[in-house]
């Protein structure tokens, strides 16, 4: 089974220009060409979630309750002996390799459409599942990257604008919280493209994309709000509605609708983001380093 871009005839004649309009275009050009194998992708490397979750409500009887209420709403009480310890440590790896399998797997797949070739669904599923270690632990590390920071504008907060919360003092925190959160998601916005493509380790990833940012990091916000923008409003626009269809009767159809296809909108936009981190990677490794340079990362 091959992944078609709609781009694997483009040969790049001269080195990559990084320019905003034509990265998010064809980023949301390769998302719209791969949507369902995408969506197929998401699901076979959410299979072990899956599959944990199914194991522990068949063995541990008084776990099927919640997870029959679903995932999202089971209650994180702290555990009790270290079995629990373990058991809740395995499916918070499993549900952030869920969350970032995909990214590895896209992220490959968009920058091969990108030299021209063509991208085979096994080999993508193999080459996220052989990378799922550093995935996670490179998972980790931004989080706790951005776990620090909340925590200090957190400490912030708490000495310039609580108790009362005034206009003036509550306008610098979140404008604190606004920059330091798209700083951090600009200057590694490639480290999953680089740990895929240069298959370098988590650290390694982190520092490349530093350097390669370098330079283009207000294109790249640019770049994260112009996507984050309409995926935003159109999230609006059905939570307007939705309230409405909920409260009458009749309308079940019309209710599970919109929220499908909420669902839709926030993974197209979630494979938008992976691919135009690809998409991006490959502008900025081939406009610093030149088009050979990208022929030589890829394994």
């Amino acid at each position: 089974m091959s992944l078609h871009t709609g781009l694997d005839q483009i040969r790049e004649p001269e080195m990559p220009h990084f320019a905003i309009g034509g990265i998010i275009g064809r980023s949301l050009w390769i998302t719209v060409w791969n949507f369902f194998p995408f969506i197929l992708m998401t699901i076979v490397l959410a299979l072990p979630l899956v599959a944990y979750g199914a194991a522990l409500a068949y063995l541990r009887p008084e776990l099927r309750a919640e997870f029959q209420n679903a995932l999202a709403y089971r209650q994180l009480t702290p555990p009790q002996d270290m079995t629990g310890i373990a058991i809740d440590a395995v499916f918070l790896l499993l549900l952030l390799f869920a969350l970032l399998g995909p990214v590895a797997a896209i992220v490959q797949r968009a920058f091969q459409s990108m030299l021209g070739r063509k991208a085979g669904f096994e080999n993508c599923i193999t080459l996220a599942v052989a990378a799922s270690l550093r995935v996670v632990v490179l998972g980790i590390l931004l989080i706790g990257a951005h776990a620090i920071v909340a925590a200090v504008i957190g400490w912030i907060a708490a000495r310039i604008a609580a108790p009362s919360f005034a206009f003036v003092p509550t306008f610098i925190v979140i404008l604190l919280a606004l920059a330091a959160t798209l700083f951090l998601s600009a200057v590694w916005w490639v480290a999953f493209p680089v740990l895929m493509v240069e298959w370098t380790g988590p650290f390694a990833a982190l520092r490349r994309s530093w350097s390669l940012t370098r330079g283009r990091r207000w294109q790249i916000v640019a770049i994260l709000v112009l996507l984050a923008i309409p995926y935003a409003i159109l999230q609006a626009l059905l939570a307007r509605y939705l309230p409405n269809v909920m409260s009458a009767a009749g309308n079940d159809i019309l209710r599970y609708g919109l929220v499908a296809l909420s669902g839709l909108l926030g993974a197209f936009f979630y494979f938008a983001g992976a691919v135009a981190a690809a998409v991006g990677y490959f502008h900025l490794a081939g406009e610093k380093e030149g088009i050979l340079a990208l022929d030589r990362v890829f394994p």
